[in-house]
């Protein structure tokens, strides 16, 4: 091997090592998990704590467990900074998914001491403990697209009915978004209605 290409290979090494390095400090945390019943008693012996709720604003208003707070996954990034690093976190969601996505989150920002609650807020629900819930709660996102979604397949069918081409066009098109949303897992529609005032908390303004 010549001396130069032993020069570069050197370089590259030393660089792959810097940077394996620094992966492995950087993203070596994983968050733990926890059920929902170690959160509970977690809860009655008044352990030092707190609970972050990563579900949608409209989600969390429909109900929610007791001392949680609403943070929600769409936009913590920009929130890290009402999470107190010193504290251990619970995190939950409806079920556990987003919950373990925002504790990857946490955990690139530093955060450690971190706990993803197995199951959510249906696990705690299903298992009998209490929820807070509104009377005059928001739709969950969920059902808001599927109400868009089923105006704009009606609205184009009538379309269609009255000679519009426009109308076919329309319902194809929602027909498209649906196939995306079931391979692809996330939802165009359900990010927009999450910008929307009503899905958003005062204080996200």
């Amino acid at each position: 091997i010549r001396s130069y290409e032993f020069v570069v290979l050197s370089i590259k090494y030393s660089v792959w090592v810097v940077n394996a390095g620094a992966n492995w400090i950087m993203g070596s945390y994983k968050a733990s998990t926890c059920s929902v019943a170690e959160l509970k008693r977690a809860v009655e012996v008044g352990e030092s704590c707190q609970i972050v709720d990563v579900r949608e604003f409209s989600e969390y208003s429909a109900e929610h467990m007791k001392p949680s707070v609403s943070l929600p996954l769409s936009n913590l990034r920009n929130q890290v900074e009402k999470i107190s690093k010193s504290e251990k976190t619970y995190i939950l969601c409806k079920s556990g998914k987003r919950a373990a996505m925002a504790a990857d989150l946490l955990a690139d920002s530093g955060f450690r001491n971190l706990y993803v609650v197995s199951g959510g807020i249906t696990a705690w629900r299903t298992a009998g403990y209490p929820v807070s819930e509104s009377a005059k709660s928001i739709w969950p996102i969920e059902r808001q697209v599927k109400l868009v979604a089923g105006v704009l397949v009606a609205g184009g069918s009538f379309l269609a009915l009255a000679g519009n081409s426009g109308g076919l066009a329309l319902t194809a098109l929602v027909g498209l978004g649906l196939i995306f949303v079931a391979i692809s897992d996330s939802c165009l529609l359900g990010f927009f209605l999450m910008q929307m005032p009503w899905n958003r908390k005062k204080s996200e303004f």
